[in-house]
């Protein structure tokens, strides 16, 4: 773990010389506003062990009156597999974590993009993740003028897809 932030400190070092955001991915994982001295994720009032993987077991078909989120074979998340860290592919963090994640990321991005996203909250996110409750909307009223925007404001910096943010900022530099 000492190498990764080392390593991690190193490169949040060079972004700063080089005027580029940094997020670091790991810094979060041990930040002790979300997580306790066994590693386990505290959310909203749900305790989450950074060690647990969920199952295809603890999914049920869509259509179950107590379905969460669907993957597109049909099968849905239940409670036991919500509050895992780790989802069934044994690859990605579940939802929980990709929820915390997507707004560690945003933490970072926001001061740079003159207009910030809004993070979800804690009951945005494990509403999204607990089985039977509605899904918060992917496209909300609010959402698509904010990504007018947030395009508006790259495309003043000089930044077009597929620059990278190095291309951006030197964009803006010229």
């Amino acid at each position: 773990m000492t190498a990764i932030a080392n390593y991690n400190g190193r490169l949040a070092t060079l972004a700063t010389t080089l005027g580029v955001t940094f997020f670091d991915q790991w810094a979060w994982t041990t930040n002790p506003a979300r997580v306790d001295g066994n590693g386990d994720l505290h959310y909203g009032n749900h305790v989450i062990a950074q060690s647990s993987t969920a199952t295809l077991a603890q999914t049920i078909p869509s259509g179950h009156p107590n379905a969460g989120p669907c993957d597109s074979s049909g099968q849905c998340a239940t409670p036991a597999y919500a509050h895992n860290f780790i989802a069934s592919d044994k690859l990605h963090p579940n939802t929980i974590a990709q929820g915390l994640l997507a707004n560690e990321f945003l933490n970072a991005l926001n001061p740079h993009l003159g207009v910030p996203i809004v993070l979800l909250s804690d009951a945005e996110v494990l509403t999204a993740a607990a089985p039977g409750a509605a899904l918060v909307p992917l496209l909300t009223p609010g959402l698509l003028p904010l990504l007018a925007s947030i395009l508006a404001g790259l495309g003043a910096w000089g930044c077009r897809v597929p620059r990278s943010p190095l291309t951006c900022r030197a964009a803006r530099e010229q």
